[in-house]
């Protein structure tokens, strides 16, 4: 297979009637394959993985294709349900390598060949780590990416960490304060913010506390002690449980934390950047069924918060404190939620969702427009598996 090759080459033609021939000296001619670039989508189907793509060719044609691996000739069988994908450059400390790693419940977390989407069982993330530290067939429920060759896996409530540049290797969990000796479970999210830039963080749910990781040391440490009110949260007795957090590009990398009070069943939002000053910390109000949502994403441009519930979306504008329904798209189901920083500039401050109407599964991209403006539907993908997650394979 051919992938992303160009090259110069004299072109002649010759007209058989007239005999004018027409020549074109050193053209270029750019080959790429059918999976160069685009979308990858890890669902279910029958309650089977499977991972399709939407392929983008560089001229601008899109194709979806169903069950990539088989259509690439690859060696993966995914096995079990869908769990996640993911895509980022430099993943391997030995090598300059691109990653794309798709994993399944029983198949566990493998590393995909790039170009030709080859693999075989050394290429599964358990190979990557120091000392046998996983399993063969071990498995991350999520993956992200804090900053150039500086990644986080999550899995059953442990945290690993690997950094290139200090040639550190998935080990021993994060997920354990400098100051104590007994790990912590954490919730199943990662602020990664920055990495280098500002300290990944993490949510301690036995002791419901914030805490920041060191992913050279390999351990986290407690936040920066402050004193409780209205408007601030005291990091280190939230008295909440964490239902969502990310990091988002709005307003030069803030992070985005709701959580719910266990004493009230209040959710707040909270935002703090990357040097952990919080910016905002209010109660959610005017939120339909928000107790119910399953899904939720921030926008890059806005800092709208959505969330989906069944097949409703809503956006949360935590100015004016209240939510607008987006969408509805009544029996369907909103499977999936985000926007992906790591797509290329057409796609990487769209809100992308996944839906599914009981036989195929979707894929949407809408700009966001500020003061509440309606979603704009810049792109539509049908005809996928049930969607779980999503990532871009770039370029």
């Amino acid at each position: 297979k051919v992938t992303g090759v160009s090259w110069q080459q004299d072109y002649s033609v010759t007209d058989k009637i007239t005999g004018v021939i027409k020549q074109q000296n050193y053209f270029t001619l750019n080959v790429v394959s059918a999976i160069y670039e685009g979308w990858l989508v890890v669902g279910d189907v029958d309650g089977k993985a499977r991972l399709d793509m939407v392929s983008i060719i560089p001229n601008g044609t899109t194709r979806v294709i169903n069950d990539v691996l088989d259509a690439a000739g690859s060696a993966l069988k995914l096995s079990g349900k869908a769990v996640d994908v993911e895509c980022f450059g430099n993943a391997l400390s030995t090598s300059t390598a691109y990653g794309i790693y798709v994993t399944a419940s029983e198949t566990g977390t493998a590393r995909l060949e790039p170009d030709t989407f080859a693999w075989t069982q050394s290429q599964n993330i358990a190979y990557e780590s120091v000392g046998g530290a996983f399993d063969t067939n071990f498995g991350v429920d999520f993956m992200k990416a804090a900053g150039h060759a500086e990644n986080l896996i999550y899995s059953k409530g442990n945290v690993y960490s690997y950094v290139r540049v200090m040639q550190v290797r998935y080990g021993l969990p994060n997920n354990i304060v400098d100051t104590e000796t007994k790990p912590f479970y954490a919730a199943p999210f990662i602020a990664e913010n920055q990495g280098y830039g500002g300290p990944p963080v993490l949510f301690d749910k036995d002791l419901r506390r914030f805490v920041r990781m060191n992913v050279v040391k390999g351990n986290c440490s407690i936040m920066p002690p402050v004193v409780g009110s209205p408007t601030v949260l005291d990091w280190n007795n939230t008295n909440c449980d964490l239902v969502f957090m990310t990091t988002s590009a709005y307003n030069s990398y803030e992070n985005f934390a709701v959580l719910r009070n266990i004493t009230t069943g209040k959710f707040h939002l909270l935002r703090f950047n990357k040097a952990f000053a919080q910016t905002y910390y209010k109660e959610i109000l005017n939120a339909p069924d928000f107790d119910k949502a399953t899904k939720f994403a921030v926008s890059p441009d806005s800092g709208y918060l959505f969330y989906a519930v069944g097949g409703k979306l809503y956006e949360y504008d935590n100015g004016t404190q209240s939510a607008k329904l987006m969408l509805d798209k009544g029996s369907e189901e909103i499977t999936y939620l985000d926007c992906n920083a790591r797509a290329n500039k057409l796609y990487n401050k769209k809100l992308i969702v996944g839906s599914y109407n009981g036989s195929v599964g979707k894929l949407e991209l809408f700009t966001v427009p500020p003061v509440n403006g309606d979603l704009v539907l810049d792109y539509s993908y049908s005809g996928l598996c049930k969607i779980v997650d999503v990532a871009y394979r770039a370029r």
